[in-house]
């Protein structure tokens, strides 16, 4: 199932301090998986599976609980 998202992930992302899971799986995102992710405190699950994303994962994301 395609969301049709085409974008790089979007910074204001980080804005949501209270998220704890973040599923962006099953689109078109493109561009490098971010590291303000790390700034989103309380989140301990992220899918970002089946898109066009690029480069490293940050190590921050390592640090999920």
């Amino acid at each position: 199932m395609s969301r049709n998202l085409t974008a790089p992930l979007p910074s204001e992302l980080s804005n949501l301090a209270k998220l704890q899971m973040l599923w962006m799986d099953w689109n078109s995102l493109t561009g490098p998986v971010s590291a303000f992710l790390d700034r989103m405190a309380r989140l301990s699950y992220i899918n970002l599976s089946f898109n066009n994303l690029s480069g490293f994962i940050p190590l921050s994301l390592g640090h999920l609980p």
